[in-house]
């Protein structure tokens, strides 16, 4: 990391800056559209499994991701504008966050298909059971 960072020029830092500016509003962004997803395929479920989960605070998974990746661009930042002073902890730190980040963001897309697909089943199962009730 430190080979690359002494190749940046001022213009260089400063495009970093405004990236990393974007960077923060994202990880927000994404936390939130998931939060709110799942908010709304539990909004309708009675299971007590579901019930458990809301009262467990999974809601707040999607926001591990948007800390993870926070703290890894203030790592960066640190590491880029603290330049030629050298923080290996927290250039190494940042780069394990990088690695972590990128298995929470997984986890959190496979959770919302999980959601997803038993949301879809519970639906069909009362379409069915609705329709089979009329004739």
């Amino acid at each position: 990391m430190y080979r690359e960072v002494a190749t940046y020029s001022d213009e260089s830092r400063s495009v970093y800056v405004r990236f990393a500016i974007a960077d923060f509003i994202y990880p927000l962004a994404a936390a939130s559209f998931f939060a709110l997803l799942w908010s709304r395929m539990f909004r309708n479920s009675r299971s007590g499994f579901a019930t458990k989960l809301k009262s467990s605070g999974i809601m707040l998974v999607p926001f591990l991701f948007m800390l993870i990746d926070w703290l890894e661009n203030i790592g960066f930042l640190i590491v880029i504008f603290g330049y030629p002073d050298q923080y290996p902890g927290v250039a190494a730190s940042a780069a394990a966050l990088k690695g972590i980040k990128s298995y929470v963001l997984y986890s959190v897309i496979l959770v919302t298909l999980m959601f997803a697909a038993a949301a879809a089943r519970r639906s069909w199962q009362t379409r069915g059971s609705a329709s089979g009730s009329t004739n």
